[in-house]
Parts: structure tokens; sequence; C-alpha cells
């Protein structure tokens, strides 16, 4: 079966979408469900070209789509924090608090082991994550 995005011929993963397309799926829903939590820049309160700001990068899917690992921040506080990550991972524990900030990291990058090492981080139920964004944002399929 091939994706339902027009002129794709990638194979399904899930609801008619290939994997590209589903994972632009869901980051279009949790962009959605992320500024409607957020109505302003958590940082310095502007509502100036409002972004969703990642505490851990994107490129971890343990935590790409987990609410608990953005917020919003004005385009201007979104630049400088990702320029300056000692100043970013200070602000994420100041606003989120270390505890919740080492379950993401555990969860982004696995628990740590007794030597120290980190286990590998579990894989998000992709299908499952894409209709719960739907549920929490009201959209169809």
């Amino acid at each position: 079966m091939k994706c339902r995005r027009q002129r794709c011929s990638n194979r399904v993963e899930h609801d008619g979408l290939c994997p590209k397309h589903l994972t632009r799926e869901l980051d279009f829903l949790y962009g959605r469900l992320i500024h409607a939590r957020d109505p302003f820049c958590m940082r310095c309160g502007s509502n100036d070209w409002p972004e969703c700001s990642h505490h851990i990068t994107r490129e971890q899917h343990g935590t790409r789509w987990d609410p608990e690992n953005a917020c919003i921040h004005c385009k201007e506080c979104h630049v400088y924090l990702t320029y300056h990550p000692n100043i970013h991972v200070e602000w994420i524990i100041g606003f989120i608090g270390q505890e919740r900030y080492d379950a993401l990291l555990d969860k982004a990058y696995g628990v740590r082991d007794d030597t120290g090492r980190r286990t590998y981080p579990v894989k998000p139920d992709r299908p499952a994550l894409l209709e719960w964004l739907r549920a929490e944002t009201g959209e169809a399929a």
C-alpha cells in the first residue's frame, strides 16, 4: 500500500501514512498541543513569534512528542537558548525541576545502569501517539 499523501510512493506505516509523513503529522499535532497549552513565551512572557521549543533535541524520538519536553518560547528566547546550551539547561531545571529533567534525560537517552552507561531508550508507539495527539487537539484523521 502506498502513502496517501499526494505524489508520495513510500510504503505505509500507519493510517495511510509513510514514516516521513507520519512524523510530519505528529510534529504538526504536537506543535498545536504545545501552542494551546502555553499562550506566551515561558521565559520572558512575550507573545511575539511564539515557537515550540524542545528542551531535549527532537532527534531523540523517546521525548520528541512528550509534552514535558517542550514549551513556547518567543523567537528571540528560542534562538538565544539554542546557542547557549548551558543557560538553556539551567533554565529548564528552574522551569520544570531537576527530577522531571532527569526523567526526560532517561526517557530520551536511556536509564543509567550500575556502571553509569545508559541503556537504550524506548522508542515511542507512533500509531498510539498519533491517536492520542488527535484526541488531545480535536483533530480528525
